[in-house]
C-alpha cells in the first residue's frame, strides 16, 4: 500500500497543527495505478487546502474520507484525449465536516486525469485527517502538540490529554507569579498513558505521568508535570501502557 502524508500549519501557528495522509489508491480500468498515484501527488495541495479550510471552521475535524471518482474519456484543448471526472462521491468516517466533504468532492471534477485503457474507469483513494494539536491549540501562552501513536486512535489520545493544555498553563502561571523560574520555549516529552475499560466496557486512557527530554536547569516543572498524572500509577496490565510524544509550549505570563 502506497501512502504519503502532509503536515499542515495554519496562519499564526508556529507548529504543525494537523496532518493529512493519502492512502489506499486504486485505479479501475487502468493497467496499473502508477499514473494515477503520480497525478494525485501533484494534486495534493488542492486536497490539503480543503482540510485547512475545515480546520479554520472547526479545529476538531478528524477522520477519514473514502473517495470514488468516475473517469471518462474527453479530448482536451490540444486534441489529446484525457480522463475527465464527471462525478465524485465520498463516504465519511469520524468527525468530518460538510465543508471538508463538499470541497474534497468538488476538486477532482476540475481535473484532467490519466486516461483508462478502456476509455472509462474509476479512481478510489482515501484521505485520513489527524489533528496534532489538542483543540483549542492555545490558551494564554500554552500550546500542546501531540504526535500520532502507531497503535492508539488519535481521538482517544486527544480525549485523555485535552484537559492538560489549560491546566499546565494555569500551573505554570501560578509558579511564575510566585517567583519561580519560568520555562521558556517548548518542552519535549513523553506522556505515559494507561488504558482501561469503564463500567460499560468502553475503552479509556488515564494519565500516568510525563518525562521531559529537554527541561532547562532551575526551571519549576513540578506543578506543570503534575497535570499529566502520577508516574507511580499502577497499570492493571503492562500491555495497556502506552507512551506518546508531546511538545508543550509555555510562554512567560505578561
Amino acid at each position: 500500500m502506497i501512502a504519503w502524508a502532509l503536515f499542515l500549519s495554519l496562519a499564526g501557528a508556529a507548529e504543525p497543527v494537523a496532518w493529512m495522509t493519502i492512502t489506499d489508491v486504486k485505479a479501475e480500468g487502468y493497467a496499473t495505478a502508477d499514473d494515477v498515484q503520480r497525478h494525485l501527488r501533484k494534486r495534493t495541495n488542492e486536497l490539503r487546502y480543503c482540510y485547512e479550510l475545515a480546520l479554520r471552521e472547526d479545529p476538531t475535524v478528524e477522520g477519514r474520507l473514502d473517495v470514488v471518482a468516475t473517469v471518462l474519456a474527453k479530448p482536451d484543448s490540444d486534441g489529446d484525449v484525457r480522463g475527465e471526472v464527471p462525478s465524485v462521491s465520498s463516504t465519511a468516517t469520524g468527525n468530518i465536516s460538510q465543508l471538508l466533504q463538499r470541497c474534497t468532492e468538488k476538486k477532482p471534477t476540475r481535473w484532467l486525469v490519466p486516461l483508462p485503457e478502456s476509455g472509462a474507469g474509476m479512481i478510489r483513494f482515501s484521505l485520513v485527517y489527524v489533528p496534532l494539536v489538542v483543540p483549542p491549540s492555545k490558551v494564554g501562552g500554552a500550546g500542546l502538540v501531540v504526535e500520532p501513536h502507531e497503535s492508539l486512535p488519535h481521538s482517544l489520545v486527544l480525549d485523555a490529554l485535552r484537559p492538560t493544555w489549560s491546566e499546565a498553563w494555569v500551573a505554570h502561571e501560578e509558579a511564575v507569579r510566585s517567583g519561580k523560574t519560568p520555562v521558556p520555549g517548548t518542552l519535549q516529552g513523553t506522556v505515559r498513558l494507561i488504558g482501561h475499560e469503564d463500567a460499560s466496557g468502553a475503552r479509556e486512557l488515564g494519565l500516568g505521568g510525563v518525562t521531559w527530554a529537554n527541561a532547562p536547569d532551575g526551571a519549576e516543572l513540578e506543578s506543570v508535570s503534575r497535570v499529566f498524572g502520577d508516574p507511580g500509577a499502577d497499570a492493571p496490565d503492562p500491555s495497556a501502557v502506552f507512551e506518546v510524544a508531546v511538545r508543550l509550549t509555555l510562554q512567560q505570563p505578561d
